[in-house]
């Protein structure tokens, strides 16, 4: 039960810190449209991949226009998956108005906050569930209440709980330095690349489901007929979590990883066929 418990805290203050960053951005940063006009291709520093993988990843280099005479152009952060299209229109979030300070708007810290924040809730649902009520309430008043209040005010005491912690500095270019770097101009070329991503992907999403649905199916032809009523016990509520893991049935365990293994990778196939889908569709718009 102690492990339960503090899974569900280390989810919580994961949560807590991705919402507040997408607080912080929404509430510091101002929207302006922007355009992605090429992509930044970069080689992996053998400083941050020692083993000696030099692959690529590619940054948006992005154009706004900040007042009715200036116009900005920076370089995003980088993935070694292709996310933007040449020509796709974005948000640009400019933090303290400062034209520096500036990030490309999207909702990932938001996600990832609710998220965890959801694991959290489900988590500690199931610890309530296999402890004493007394218990229970005077842990979630710790976990929930005082500690993050005491992590608040340590922070506050060391002066480091400040927005500008997230405010960085952009990479600023212009034209000139773009001709110097490793540009791709053309979205058929961008477009061809993204295409060879998507396939690779694919395909290791397939071949890791595959060994976990083989996986699953020889742990489950492989249980006994007291692991398969076991089963069927902790599915109907009948069994605890922990009678279940105190039995000889740890497959029982195993099983239950497989598969939420192989939830994941379908969950990652249906996610980049979607996003492939995405990118076709403002190619042709653009």
């Amino acid at each position: 039960m102690l492990v339960l418990m503090i899974i569900a805290a280390v989810f919580f203050y994961f949560a807590l810190g991705a919402l507040f960053i997408h607080w912080a951005y929404s509430k510091s940063g101002k929207v302006y449209p922007g355009k992605v006009i090429a992509l930044h291709r970069k080689q992996n520093s053998p400083r941050t991949h020692p083993n000696g993988y030099h692959g690529f990843y590619y940054c948006p280099v992005v154009e706004y226009k900040f007042s009715d005479k200036e116009k900005v152009i920076f370089i995003g952060g980088g993935n070694a998956e292709i996310k933007h299209t040449i020509g796709q229109k974005v948000d640009v979030l400019v933090l303290n108005g400062c034209r520096e300070n500036v990030i490309l708007r999207d909702n990932t810290y938001l996600i990832f906050g609710l998220v965890f924040l959801l694991f959290a809730i489900l988590d500690f649902a199931i610890y309530i569930k296999f402890t004493s009520f007394t218990f229970g309430l005077i842990s979630s008043v710790i976990i929930f209440g005082i500690l993050p209040s005491a992590l608040y005010l340590f922070l506050r005491f060391k002066s480091q709980y400040s927005l500008k912690a997230l405010l960085k500095n952009s990479n600023l270019v212009t034209m000139e330095q773009l001709k110097t770097m490793n540009i791709i101009w053309q979205a058929s070329e961008a477009g061809s690349l993204k295409e060879r991503s998507f396939k690779t992907g694919m395909m290791v999403c397939q071949v890791f489901m595959f060994i976990c649905l083989a996986g699953f199916f020889m742990t489950w032809k492989g249980l006994s007929p007291e692991s398969v009523f076991s089963a069927k016990l902790f599915l109907t509520g009948k069994m605890a979590w922990n009678d279940l893991q105190n039995s000889t049935q740890r497959a029982l365990v195993i099983l239950g990883c497989i598969l939420y293994a192989a939830a994941m990778l379908v969950f990652s196939m249906v996610r980049l066929n979607r996003k492939r889908k995405k990118t076709q569709i403002t190619s042709i718009d653009s």
